[in-house]
Order: C-alpha cells, then sequence, then structure tokens
C-alpha cells in the first residue's frame, strides 16, 4: 500500500444534543449538535478529497459514554466516506465517552470490535502501526485510575519496547490530556492527567496531536507538538475562540492550523440601572441586528425595585432572528432597611422604610399615618394588660 502523506489532526468533536439547540423535526436531530455534524464534515473534506491521509483524532468524538443510537448513525455516516476512500481513521478514548463504572463499555468500544482495516480505536497506551505511521497513543486516565507518573512511566515503557525509529516511518504521538503548559486558569489539577512538556520532549517520539484542551495551540513547534482544539463552541468559555483542525505535509514536513467556520456566540449586556427603558431597549435591538444566527446571551443589569422594567416578551420579540436566546438577570437586591441606622431601628423606622420601598409609586403619607396609629394603639393596649 502506499505511504501515508498527509495526516488530518482533529479532537474533541462531542457529537451529542446540547441546551442551546432545539429538536429539528426534519433530521431527528438537536440543531446545534448539527452544527457540529457541519464541523466535522469540514475537517473530514480533506481526508475524503485526498488519496494518502490519515485522520488522528485526539479523543471526545461524543459528548457522553451513551450516545444515542441516532448520534452513532451520525458518527458513522461521517467517517464512513473517509474509510471507503481507503484512508485510515484513528481515534483514542477521551474522557466523555469513557465509562464512569468500571466494566462499564466505553462509546467506542463497539467499532473496536468491527475489526475494520481502515479503523483504529484505541483505549491503551500502545503503538499503532499504520502502513508507514506509528502512533503512540496516550487515551485519558483518570487519576484515581493512574496517577501521571504512572502513565509516563507507562509510555517510557512501550517507547523503549518499539526501538529504533526505521528508514521510511513517521512517528506521530496522539494523546487526550493536559500540558504544563495547556492547562486552563482554575483547573484543579490533581483531578486531570496533566503531562509535562519536557517529559514528551527527552521522549524523542517526534509530532504530537493532543485533545482534551478546547482551544487551539502551538504547545510546541520543534518537535511539532499542538492541540487542534474543539470543531466548535462548546459554551460562552470559548465564546472569543477561534476553531481549527491541524494539517501535517508528512512529505513537506510542514504543519498548519485551518480555520473551521462555526456559529458565533454574542453576549449581550442590557443595563437598565439609571437607564431609560425605551433608550435600553433600542440599544438592544442594535446589537441583536448584529447577532443574527448566533447564540446569544444577554446579562440584565437592574435593581430589584425596577424588576417590572424587564419586558421578557419584547427581548424575546427583537430576537427573533437569533438562533439561540438565553439571559441572566443580575438583580441588585437592596435590603429594605439600607437606610436605617442600625444602631438602634425601632418598629416606628422600619415600617416607615418598608412602606417607602414597597409602595414608591404611590403617595405613602396616609399609609404611614395610619400604621403609626396602630403601632401606638397596639403599645396602649400592651400596656394596660401588662
Amino acid at each position: 500500500m502506499e505511504k501515508i502523506s498527509k495526516v488530518i489532526g482533529t479532537a474533541d468533536w462531542h457529537l451529542g444534543p446540547y441546551p442551546t439547540g432545539r429538536f429539528n423535526p426534519q433530521t431527528g436531530l438537536n440543531t446545534r449538535m448539527e452544527d457540529f455534524l457541519k464541523s466535522a464534515r469540514s475537517v473530514l473534506r480533506a481526508a475524503v478529497e485526498s488519496p494518502n491521509c490519515a485522520v488522528l483524532d485526539g479523543g471526545d468524538l461524543f459528548k457522553d459514554a451513551t450516545p444515542t443510537p441516532t448520534i452513532v448513525r451520525e458518527f458513522v455516516k461521517l467517517i464512513k466516506p473517509v474509510l471507503d476512500q481507503g484512508n485510515p481513521f484513528i481515534s483514542i478514548v477521551g474522557n466523555h465517552p469513557k465509562g464512569a463504572r468500571y466494566g462499564l463499555a466505553h462509546a467506542l468500544e463497539p467499532f473496536q470490535l468491527l475489526d475494520h482495516p481502515n479503523l483504529f480505536i484505541s483505549d491503551t497506551i500502545q503503538v499503532l502501526k499504520v502502513r508507514n505511521l506509528e502512533v503512540l497513543t496516550v487515551p485519558f486516565y483518570y487519576p484515581h485510575d493512574l496517577s501521571a507518573e504512572q502513565v509516563m512511566r507507562a509510555i517510557t515503557a512501550v517507547v523503549r519496547d518499539a526501538g529504533t525509529q526505521t528508514m521510511g516511518t513517521d512517528r506521530i504521538l496522539l494523546g487526550h490530556f493536559f500540558t504544563d503548559k495547556s492547562v486552563p486558569q482554575n483547573m484543579p489539577t490533581e483531578k486531570d492527567l496533566v503531562i509535562p512538556v519536557a517529559f514528551l520532549e527527552d521522549l524523542g517520539w517526534g509530532q504530537a496531536i493532543i485533545g482534551h484542551q478546547h482551544k487551539g495551540s502551538l504547545i510546541c513547534s520543534d518537535p511539532y507538538m499542538a492541540h487542534p482544539g474543539s470543531i466548535d463552541r462548546v459554551g460562552f468559555n470559548e465564546m472569543d475562540d477561534q476553531k481549527f483542525f491541524i494539517v501535517l505535509d508528512l512529505v513537506k514536513k510542514t504543519p498548519e492550523f485551518v480555520e473551521i467556520q462555526t456559529r458565533p456566540f454574542v453576549e449581550i449586556v442590557l443595563d437598565y440601572k439609571g437607564g431609560d427603558p425605551v433608550l435600553v431597549m433600542k440599544l438592544l435591538k442594535k446589537d441583536l441586528a448584529q447577532a443574527k444566527g448566533a447564540i446569544v446571551k444577554i446579562k440584565v443589569k437592574i435593581d430589584e425595585a425596577d424588576l417590572l422594567k424587564f419586558d421578557a416578551v419584547a427581548v424575546r420579540a427583537a430576537a427573533k432572528d437569533v438562533f439561540f436566546l438565553s439571559w441572566d438577570l443580575d438583580v441588585d437586591r437592596q435590603t429594605r432597611t439600607q437606610h436605617i441606622e442600625f444602631e438602634s431601628p425601632t418598629p416606628e423606622a422600619m415600617f416607615k422604610q418598608y412602606v417607602k420601598e414597597k409602595w414608591k409609586a404611590r403617595d405613602v403619607a396616609a399609609l404611614v399615618e395610619r400604621g403609626m396609629t396602630l403601632m401606638q394603639e397596639e403599645k396602649s393596649h400592651d400596656s394596660a394588660t401588662a
């Protein structure tokens, strides 16, 4: 067979339903998952059109360990043209498709049993030999299963057993983990698999395509190591991230990040605090006009006393052309006693403040006077019966 001359590096497809999508009755799919399928097709297009091109997936093909038959069907429809072309599809098991209980099959295990000549699924540290490729696979391990030190010892043992690289072969590491240079901020490293870049460099295996980190990024240029990143935005924390896949030309020795066109995420601030509601809505409509087809989150800043100014119906009407709309209410909940001297608040003072906060839009003088009269009468009654 002819040598593999090109490698497509991808990761973190996360195929599954999303709360930012809806059921499409025409396809039976979640509309947001349709976005992910579109991104996956753009990744695989090069492999379908190019002979002698291998796809290396760095894990998390599915969103969880129990994809529905419909999701599995769509995955097969994605990779079948690649396999039919005679091109290899090599994937490893990430944390999402991994079974949560011991003995539970991971989501990719049925595909392992097919023993397809062009489909390779790895759930262990090993070297897969596919034509001229020697792919060192490092799937995800939970720290309570194997520590980072144990994983590194296992990798070292497998590399030692593989021996010296033979002429005409290309070695690539395919992994699903964070490196010490790519751990997301505020990530508790004791709950995840983190491998030092220095270890990977000293390993001497060569290039590396590593999943798990959703933000596409270059880890190291020599040898070339990179996170392709997820193929689409999983949430608003990835709002500003561009999405990529990687093309490795094994002949020219040139790696390249290729951008994937994805649906935008837009965050809009709706500030009612001290603002004219009419003007606020006018500004919102202007922002929404520029967010057609986007997934939009509106952050509403408002005082508790002004909650009635927020017209949810009008907001939804203004957002009719967005793909999906959600909002967060940031309510400034002022206490009813905020203007009272707390050293010695009297019942009278508390009552006056309560009435003023509760009935802002009315003439409250009569209510206050009546309330004070009732309290005075109650005091007189208590004194007479003491």
